[in-house]
């Protein structure tokens, strides 16, 4: 049983302002379906896990994609196994199921330890939420000397609205959005 199990707000739906009223008002996160379908190219069962209704998420998907069908996922396809070999289309449940990997904008990986989190989840945790709202240049006009997004590292420059690209060497002037993992200062 090869599954990937896919959250839906935040991952495939960009969701940027929140719940709202509970109807699916934003755009595809782009690249999201090219993963997806990549997935089951090769060889993985796909399903999409929400608490929203199940049909609403499966009409948005096939107004979205021509790439592949989107279905709930009923009681019969997961109880007779059927649906975990199966590549040919995406479920949709709000169910937790079993998955070989599970993709989520909210996850904290269990490093398989519960001391992990009394002694370094609650600052990263703080940091994490701190950090989530601001860009790399609110975090460097800010007086930071550096900003990791990732695998990149921002630096500050003399000037506050110049700062380095350090990993690929180039400036950058503009106002850039990105996930922001670690600030400090020098």
């Amino acid at each position: 049983m090869k599954t990937i199990a896919v959250d839906f707000d935040g991952v495939i739906h960009k969701y940027s302002e929140g719940w709202k009223d509970g109807t699916i008002y934003d755009d595809p996160i782009p690249g999201a379906f090219e993963a997806i379908k990549s997935f089951m190219e090769s060889g993985y069962a796909v399903f999409i896990h929400s608490t929203r209704n199940e049909f609403q998420i499966a009409e948005w998907m096939n107004q979205q994609t021509d790439k592949f069908q989107t279905f709930p996922l009923d009681e019969g396809m997961l109880n007779n196994g059927k649906f975990f070999n199966n590549t040919n289309f995406v479920g949709v449940t709000n169910k937790k199921l079993p998955a070989q990997y599970y993709i989520d904008d909210r996850a904290i990986r269990f490093p398989g330890s519960w001391s992990y989190f009394a002694i370094t989840a609650p600052q990263q945790l703080i940091e994490t939420e701190t950090l989530k709202h601001k860009t790399v240049y609110d975090l460097l006009a800010e007086g930071l000397g550096m900003v990791e997004t990732g695998k990149n590292v921002w630096e500050k420059e003399g000037d506050p609205h110049k700062y380095t690209l350090t990993k690929f060497g180039f400036m950058k002037k503009d106002h850039i959005e990105v996930p922001i993992k670690k600030a400090r200062n020098f």
